[in-house]
């Protein structure tokens, strides 16, 4: 059944794909096979795929977080005149976009569709009629707070080709055990625990991609480097991701706190997609990436536990059963149709 249009409202869906919820929200128009996606994209965006019409909402300087100005374009992209009858949010619930959002949808009538990637900090606001988490935990607590209509659609990842390894481009040494560490650096993003793991694991490397976030994002880089000293490889940034998964051995991200990231962060699925078992807490949405008959080992939030998680990650076959978890679960085909079904159902009539 075809689900008609839908324009897609995300920061500007153009490279670089950094960023998880819009990441979420390409692969849903690439991977969609009856809607026709309206995606507001900035004057250099490029097409997004036959499924895709653009509109140049957003100027060419926008950048990770669009501000104020970004967003007053935005919101007069939401007044202006349309016959599009699914509006979908991938936008952060907070109470500024939500009374703007609430202002907007009082004068003109359509079905708003919600995605929250990962648990709001705050005060919860509303102003969709469906809310959509990507973890079953996150769920749980839209419910308890009052959003209607929740649903669960989980994160889904493009099949890709297997990238090929290369240690000396990455600076990481051919007879390690690379452990890779992508989150972030702020307090309860798990590094710290990381970082000592590692150091209790001989033959270890810890191999950190962490994007700069925060104020104190500087300083703590700095301590974490003193302490791994030799044993730490330093990236920052890193533009081929695929080539870098595939030239590490586990990835490690021993968070308890997953704000401002996907429920389940993509990188990791990512990691088990190229064949490499991934070690998490089994704290909140973390859990449902599987458990080790999935090539997921789920560790207390201890340095010990995780020193022995990477241990425990060597073992033979890990990586095939990661591989299957996410053919099997979190394939971008299943996200995009049940994204399609969840439009298919109420459309409002748009004159």
């Amino acid at each position: 059944m075809a689900s008609g249009d839908v324009l897609l409202v995300t920061k500007p869906l153009v490279p670089p794909w950094t960023d998880g919820a819009k990441n979420l929200a390409r692969d849903l128009v690439v991977h969609a096979t009856g809607t026709r996606f309206h995606c507001l994209v900035s004057h250099t965006g490029m097409p997004l795929g036959p499924n895709a019409t653009v509109e140049a909402v957003y100027g060419a300087a926008d950048g990770y977080a669009p501000g104020l100005r970004q967003n007053a374009r935005v919101l007069a992209r939401l007044l202006r005149p349309d016959a599009i009858p699914n509006y979908h949010f991938f936008f952060a619930p907070n109470p500024r976009t939500s009374a703007v959002a609430r202002l907007v949808f009082a004068l003109k009538t359509r079905r708003v569709i919600h995605t929250v990637v990962s648990r709001p900090v705050g005060r919860p606001a509303w102003f969709a009629g469906t809310h959509v988490a990507v973890s079953e935990h996150t769920a749980d607590w839209l419910r308890r707070c009052g959003a209607p209509d929740v649903r669960v659609v989980l994160p889904g990842i493009a099949d890709r080709e297997p990238a090929s390894a290369d240690r000396p481009a990455f600076g990481i040494s051919l007879g390690a055990q690379a452990a890779l560490f992508a989150g972030d650096l702020t307090e309860g993003g798990g590094a710290d625990v990381f970082v000592d793991a590692v150091l209790a694991c001989p033959d270890t490397l810890a191999v950190m991609a962490c994007r700069p976030k925060g104020a104190g994002h500087a300083r703590r880089e700095a301590e974490l480097r003193k302490r791994l000293g030799a044993r730490g490889v330093w990236l920052g940034v890193v533009p081929d991701m695929a080539s870098l998964l595939a030239s590490v051995d586990v990835i490690a991200l021993p968070a308890m706190d997953l704000t401002g990231k996907v429920d389940l962060p993509l990188v990791l699925l990512e990691a088990m997609q190229a064949g490499r078992p991934v070690v998490v807490t089994e704290h909140g949405p973390l859990r449902e990436l599987g458990g080790e008959g999935d090539g997921v080992l789920r560790v207390a939030p201890n340095a010990g536990a995780v020193a022995e998680g990477l241990h425990a990650a060597t073992a033979v076959g890990l990586g095939v059963l990661a591989q299957r978890r996410v053919t099997e679960a979190f394939s971008a085909q299943a996200m995009a149709a049940r994204y399609e079904a969840i439009y298919c159902e109420g459309a409002v009539e748009v004159g």
